[in-house]
């Protein structure tokens, strides 16, 4: 099996610049509002994880 973290490490970089980003620009709204923006980070990160995960599967099956 081949262990390549490639994908999760650019999901997590992600996901951090949208917490950071959110947090800075939503830091006086409230407790809602930085809920939201950790909702937010979630799913942008794991949407850039199922996209580059898919993005790969089809440059290897191609590639073959």
């Amino acid at each position: 099996m081949d262990l390549d973290l490639r994908n999760v490490h650019i999901a997590l970089a992600v996901g951090t610049v949208v917490l950071i980003v959110g947090c800075y620009l939503f830091r006086n709204a409230g407790e809602d509002a930085l809920q939201l923006v950790g909702i937010a980070m979630f799913v942008v990160a794991l949407g850039t994880l199922f996209f580059l995960d898919e993005r790969d599967e089809r440059r290897h099956k191609g590639g073959q």
